[in-house]
C-alpha cells in the first residue's frame, strides 16, 4: 500500500489531535485524560515520578530539598530551582537527578539525556471533569464526525453489498495530504488564538517599559523607551480590561493605517499589533522597569507571555514539520500510484457537502456563538457544583469534586516538571559550536535559514564569542521556565488544598473556584470573539500562490455567527441586560466600509506561516 492511502476516521484520530491544540488559552497544559472524581487533576508525563522518588530515597538529595520545601513554603516555584541550585556542582547527585530522569525513555538504547528531558518535561493539568470544558470537547468531536460521517444511513455490510441501516454511519474518508492540511490550519489557528488570548486581557501601561536600541544609523547610541501590554492579577480587573478591549472594536477602523503616526497609535489595530510584537519582550526581557506595588501584575503578564510563547515554539516546529510533509505528498501526486477503493467497508471519498464547500478553515474555525451556547448548556452542571452557600455551609461532597486533596501527587508533579526543564535549560550551557547553537535553534521552531540569520546577527552583537550567545540564550529560557514553572504552581495551588486541615483556606479557594467556573463560559466566549475579530489586523500567507493578504477568515465567520444576537442593535444601552459587548452589525459594516473581503474560498489554506509567525514576534 502507498503512501496515498486513504485514512479511516472511525476511531476519531483527527479530531483527538486537532482538540490538543483548540482555543490555545484555554488550557495549554491539558491533554492528558486521568478519570478522576475532581473537576481537576494534575499528573507528571508518566506514570511515575522517578526523580522525586530519588530525592526521597537518597538522604542528601531529600536533606536538600526538605530545606528548600522550607524555605519556599510560600513561594512554591522556586523549590525546583532551589533543589538544582544545590545539586548541579555536585557530580554524584547530579548524575543520580539525571539517570532519573534517563529512567523514563522509552528507548534505552540511546544516551540522549537532551532529547529525554525535553519530550518529558510536561505536567498535565487534566480539566475532562469540568462541565464547561466536558461540553466543549463533546462539541467539538461531534462537529467533525459531522464532517467527516455521511447521515444518509446508507453503508456497505462486509461483503460490498449497499444497505440502508440507520443505526450505522458513513465513514468519510481524507488522504493524508488532506489531513495535514487540516492539521496544519489548525496549528496556524491556534497561533493567532494564544497570541490574541494575551492581547485581550492586556492593556498598554506607560510605567511598565524596556529600553531598546533605536537602530539609528546616524546615532547608533539611541534609545527608544517601549511601553508595554501588561495584564492584571485581579481577575475583575482582567475582567474589565477585556471589556474594554472588546467595546473599542464597535468603533474600530479596519483600513491599514500607519501605527508610526501618534493620531493613529491608540487605534485597536496599533494597540494589537504593538501588543503581539511585545508579548515576547514581555517573557524574556529580565530589564523591565516597573512600579513596585506592581509586582503581582508584572508575574502574571511574565506567565502568560511565557506560555503563549512556549506554545508558539511547539506550533512552529509542528508547521514546519507539517510544511515539508506537503512537499512529499505534492510529489507523490505527481507520479501515478494506484487508487484505493472506498465503496467499501462504509467509507467515501472526502467531498464537499451538498451546495457548501468544507475547507479546512471552515472546518477548524470555532466562533464565540459555539462557546456562549457551550456555556449555556453546562450552567445546570456548573450551578450544581456549588458547595458553599451564603451562610459558609459546605457540601462536603460536592466540595471535593473542586479540589485537589492529595497534596503529595501535586508535589511530586511539580517537582518532576520543574526540574526536567530547569536541568533541559542548563544543557544549553553545553553548547560550544555554531553548528551545535543551529541544532538547538532548528529544534526550537526555527528554520535553517533564520538559525543561521540569529546566529550571525547575535555573533556580531557579542564581538564573534559564542559563549556569550549562548549564555544570553540560556537566560532567556531560564526567564521563559521561571515564568510557566509559577505558573503551573498557581494552577495547582489554586486547587490544592486540604478540606479537613485547612477549613478557612478551603473556604476563600473554594469561592475563588466558584467564581471561575461560573465565569469561563462568557470569558472564554469573549475572549474568543475579541481574537477571532482582530486577526482581521494581521497579514498571512495563502500557502498556494505565496500571495499576502489580509487575515479575513475568522473574522467574517465570527461576525456570522453573531449577527442577529439579542441586544445586537444596541450594545452600549446598559438596561438591555442582553446586550453582547460587540455590535456584530456595526463592526460588520466597519469591515465593509474598509473594504475587506473574506479572501478565503474554504478550498485553500490562507493562515499564518513560519515566516509570518516570524514577523509578528519581531524575529
Amino acid at each position: 500500500m502507498t503512501d496515498n492511502t486513504s485514512m479511516k476516521c472511525s476511531n476519531r484520530p483527527l479530531w483527538t489531535i486537532i482538540l490538543s491544540t483548540s482555543l490555545a488559552f484555554s488550557s495549554l497544559f491539558s491533554g492528558l485524560e486521568i478519570k478522576a472524581n475532581s473537576i481537576v487533576d494534575v499528573n507528571s508525563g508518566s506514570s511515575d515520578n522517578p526523580v522525586f522518588d530519588i530525592v526521597q530515597a537518597d538522604p542528601a538529595l531529600k536533606g536538600f530539598y526538605d530545606d528548600c520545601a522550607k524555605n519556599h513554603s510560600v513561594d512554591k516555584e522556586k523549590i525546583p530551582n532551589c533543589l538544582w541550585d544545590s545539586v548541579k556542582n555536585n557530580p554524584t547527585l547530579k548524575k543520580k537527578v539525571i539517570q532519573a530522569m534517563e529512567s523514563v525513555k522509552k528507548s534505552p538504547e540511546k544516551n540522549d539525556a537532551k532529547e529525554i528531558m525535553a519530550k518529558k518535561n510536561q505536567i498535565k493539568i487534566d480539566e475532562s471533569n469540568d462541565p464547561y470544558i466536558k461540553k466543549l470537547n463533546d462539541y467539538i468531536a461531534s462537529q467533525l464526525e459531522n464532517v467527516f460521517t455521511a447521515q444518509s444511513g446508507k453503508t456497505h455490510d462486509e461483503k460490498g453489498k449497499l444497505i440502508d441501516d440507520k443505526k450505522r454511519k458513513t465513514y468519510l474518508a481524507t488522504d493524508h495530504a488532506k489531513f495535514s492540511e487540516l492539521y496544519n490550519t489548525q496549528l496556524a489557528n491556534s497561533v493567532t488564538q494564544a497570541l490574541s488570548s494575551y492581547c485581550s486581557e492586556a492593556k498598554e501601561e506607560d510605567d511598565f517599559t524596556i529600553t531598546k536600541s533605536a537602530n539609528d544609523a546616524k546615532d547608533p547610541n539611541k534609545k527608544n523607551t517601549i511601553s508595554l501590554f501588561i495584564i492584571k492579577k485581579d481577575a475583575d480587573q482582567r475582567a474589565s480590561d477585556l471589556k474594554s478591549n472588546m467595546t473599542s472594536l464597535n468603533t474600530a477602523d479596519f483600513s491599514n493605517k500607519d501605527c508610526s503616526d501618534a493620531t493613529n497609535a491608540k487605534s485597536p489595530g496599533c494597540q494589537y499589533n504593538r501588543c503581539i510584537m511585545t508579548i515576547h519582550e514581555v517573557c524574556y526581557n529580565t530589564s523591565i522597569s516597573s512600579p513596585k506595588d506592581r509586582e503581582n501584575d508584572l508575574k502574571e503578564s511574565q506567565s502568560r507571555a511565557c506560555i503563549v510563547m512556549d506554545f508558539i515554539k511547539n506550533a512552529r516546529a509542528g508547521i514546519m514539520a507539517l510544511d515539508k510533509q506537503k512537499d512529499f505528498y505534492d510529489d507523490l501526486s505527481k507520479k501515478q500510484a494506484p487508487a484505493i477503493d472506498l465503496t467499501s467497508g462504509g467509507l467515501k471519498e472526502f467531498k464537499s457537502e451538498g451546495d457548501q464547500k468544507r475547507g479546512s478553515q471552515d472546518i477548524t474555525t470555532i466562533t464565540s456563538g459555539d462557546l456562549q451556547k457551550i456555556a449555556d448548556e453546562s450552567k445546570g452542571e456548573v450551578d450544581s457544583l456549588k458547595c458553599i452557600d451564603e451562610n459558609g455551609n459546605r457540601n462536603e461532597a460536592i466540595c471535593k469534586k473542586l479540589v485537589i486533596e492529595d497534596k503529595e501527587k501535586a508535589e511530586k508533579a511539580l517537582l518532576e516538571f520543574g526540574m526536567r526543564r530547569i536541568a533541559q535549560v542548563d544543557e544549553i550551557e553545553n553548547i560550544k559550536t555554531t553548528e551545535e547553537l543551529k541544532t538547538f535553534l532548528i529544534s526550537e521552531g526555527d528554520s535553517a535559514e533564520k538559525a543561521d540569520e540569529i546566529i550571525k546577527t547575535q555573533l556580531s552583537e557579542n564581538n564573534g564569542k559564542i559563549e556569550d550567545v549562548v549564555q544570553k540564550i540560556k537566560d532567556k529560557y531560564k526567564a521563559e521556565n521561571d515564568a510557566i514553572i509559577k505558573s503551573l504552581t498557581d494552577k495547582v495551588e489554586t486547587h490544592n488544598v486540604d478540606l479537613a486541615k485547612e477549613p478557612d483556606k478551603a473556604n476563600q479557594k473554594l469561592q475563588n473556584i466558584q467564581k471561575e467556573l461560573q465565569s469561563k463560559g462568557s470569558r472564554y466566549a469573549n475572549m474568543l470573539q475579541y481574537g477571532n475579530i482582530v486577526s482581521a489586523y494581521l497579514t498571512v500567507t495563502d500557502a498556494s500562490s505565496k500571495v499576502q493578504k489580509t487575515n479575513t477568515a475568522q473574522i467574517f465567520r465570527e461576525l456570522a455567527s453573531a449577527q442577529g444576537q439579542k441586544g445586537t442593535t444596541n450594545p452600549a444601552d446598559p438596561s438591555n441586560a442582553n446586550a453582547p459587548i460587540i455590535n456584530a452589525e456595526t463592526v460588520k459594516k466597519n469591515v465593509e466600509s474598509a473594504g475587506l473581503k473574506n479572501e478565503d474560498d474554504n478550498t485553500g489554506q490562507v493562515q499564518l506561516t513560519v515566516e509570518d509567525i516570524n514577523k509578528i514576534l519581531g524575529k
